[in-house]
């Protein structure tokens, strides 16, 4: 790949500056140099040469749009903060993995004033009985760490990559259980369920706000890019009950209905499976709004089960060619950036450099991307809605609306980084068990590709 010569000062990358200057310039790079234009007319051969169709649910008007999305969800991810965020994560973790440091697996007890702390005594306690439990019966449990070496004793060593996750799976029963696979009931993965888990840890003081510890999680249970599919779904089946369907009377209107729906979902579970191989917590999320957006503006009146059914396999085939050069260029920005940075910063000063760029990535915003695909529908609706408000003199109403607007697109990191933006999160009326079935699915299959 090829070298930028402005990268090679430490002063012409002050206040980390090193992004700013050259990321959409490598993004560039890494798609040959060409230009959105050229990269447009590359994704229509591609499309062409995959085979894919154009399903009927598609309005001929709307067809270009198809290979419009994409583009967008290679060249346009590839460009936004969101997979700045990712790669930083992916990098920050390097960091502390390269360190290979130690640390005691039981907490101190002695408090201040050299009285024995309680709390952090019976979290002891609780690791310890669940630690000789485990030696008893390994097989009860999926273990997401090695833990043959693991003992009870005062001096126990562990990694400190990831020590708040051990402390958390050897103390927490709930948190444990989320990592072992269950066929009947699906209440234990519910998005709720999870914050109240990972809250718990918080308040007892084994979760801290630790970055490592925060992308681990985030890592093994995608809780935002699984938010954002949430919504999805709730979208798309029009927020109808998958239980209470089958409740009705079993004739043959709503025999068939029921089996529409069930079809549609089985695509919904496909997509998933695409999605979910593509890396990047914050660039998933960011596929998921893009295609959810464009199958709003694609929609051409109510539709039929069948057009539903056909867009979402439609976007199955699309994700398919998606992560067949999404992950490859990732991989390459990845490796690029961790070698230039090293070149540049001692590992002190890296860790230091890394977490400030972190924190001036939490507030992604999509707005661009999606006013780039929108930007007339949007700007005359929310012109027309903004100006009522002036015209009224309307206060209150212009404060919520750009409270509205601020927070519409924003993706939340993990929860124990953004406790009181993700604490209020929304009921789902479409089927619990869907939703709770589909985390436990990502759970899965992210604990064998994540594991401490």
């Amino acid at each position: 790949m090829k070298q930028h010569d402005h990268l090679s000062s430490k002063e012409e990358i002050d206040n980390i500056k090193l992004w700013e200057i050259n990321y959409a310039s490598l993004v560039h790079t890494l798609l040959k140099g060409i230009s959105e234009e050229e990269y447009e007319e590359m994704a229509k051969e591609q499309i062409s040469a995959s085979g894919l169709r154009i399903p009927e649910a598609y309005n001929p008007s709307i067809i270009p749009r198809y290979r419009h999305i994409y583009m967008w969800m290679i060249y346009g991810v590839l460009s936004s903060n969101e997979c700045q965020l990712d790669i930083i994560n992916e990098l920050y973790l390097r960091c502390i993995q390269d360190k290979r440091d130690k640390e005691k697996l039981f907490l101190d007890i002695e408090a201040d004033n050299g009285n024995i702390d309680m709390v952090k005594k019976d979290i002891n306690d609780k690791m310890k009985q669940n630690i000789k439990n485990m030696k008893k019966d390994p097989g009860k449990y999926n273990f997401i760490f090695k833990t043959e070496e693991i003992g009870t004793g005062k001096g126990q060593m562990i990694n400190s990559f990831g020590s708040e996750v051990v402390r958390l799976y050897f103390e927490s029963k709930e948190f444990r259980k989320l990592f072992i696979r269950t066929e009947t009931t699906y209440s234990k993965y519910s998005y709720r369920k999870i914050l109240e888990i990972l809250d718990k840890g918080l308040e007892t003081g084994i979760l801290t706000r630790k970055p490592e510890s925060s992308i681990i999680i985030e890592k093994i249970f995608n809780l935002s890019s699984v938010k954002c599919m949430n919504y999805f779904i709730c979208n798309l089946l029009n927020k109808m009950s998958m239980k209470n369907m089958k409740n009705y009377h079993d004739n043959r209107e709503d025999r068939e209905r029921r089996e529409g729906r069930e079809g549609i979902e089985s695509q919904i579970i496909k997509l998933v499976d695409e999605l979910n191989d593509i890396p990047g917590e914050y660039s998933r999320s960011l596929m998921i709004k893009l295609i959810q957006s464009e199958l709003k503006e694609s929609q051409c009146g109510p539709w039929k089960r069948e057009q539903e059914q056909q867009a979402i396999e439609l976007y199955v085939e699309v994700v398919k060619e998606v992560k067949k050069v999404f992950g490859r260029y990732y991989e390459d920005l990845v490796n690029y950036m961790d070698t230039e940075y090293r070149k540049i910063y001692s590992k002190e000063e890296l860790f230091s450099v890394l977490e400030n760029k972190r924190k001036q990535l939490f507030r992604c915003n999509m707005d661009l991307l999606i006013l780039e695909m929108n930007r007339k529908n949007l700007h005359e609706a929310k012109t027309k809605c903004i100006k009522g408000y002036i015209d009224n003199d309307n206060k209150d109403m212009i404060e919520n609306f750009w409270m509205h607007e601020e927070n519409l697109w924003r993706i939340k990191p993990f929860y124990v980084e953004q406790r009181n933006e993700i604490s209020s999160s929304i009921y789902f009326d479409t089927d619990n068990d869907f939703l709770n079935m589909i985390q436990q699915k990502i759970i899965q299959k992210n604990v064998l590709k994540y594991s401490i």
